[in-house]
């Protein structure tokens, strides 16, 4: 997991400040400070879709890498980077499935805030 991480870290970093929200896609970089962070692999995406009645509104995880670390997030819920000083929240993962269409990895899209605590 690491050695792909470090090979995507090659990749030109999008960059944000503290408390910017920045939508990012699967195994894109963005870089606060001297803190990286990429959404590498989506855990599951078991969502209702939207215009679909579900017994259960489902879920959506996703796994972050740091190059160093990794962690999952699922939206509204955040992981502290103590040693580094920042904490990434997920805000929302789009789009939000649409009946019986299914997504491709290439449609996801990320959206994150990064702060610096």
């Amino acid at each position: 997991m690491l050695l792909c991480c470090s090979l995507l870290a090659a990749a030109k970093d999008r960059k944000v400040k503290s408390g910017e929200e920045i939508t990012l896609k699967l195994h894109e970089w963005v870089k606060c400070g001297k803190f990286r962070v990429s959404p590498a692999i989506i855990i599951e995406d078991s969502r209702c879709p939207e215009g679909v009645t579900c017994i259960w509104a489902g879920l959506v995880n996703i796994e972050f890498a740091t190059g160093k670390e990794a962690f999952r997030l699922m939206p509204g819920s955040y992981k502290s980077i103590a040693e580094l000083g920042y904490t990434v929240t997920l805000k929302d993962v789009l789009p939000h499935p649409q009946g019986a269409t299914t997504l491709e990895t290439k449609d996801y899209r990320f959206v994150i805030v990064i702060t610096k605590n």
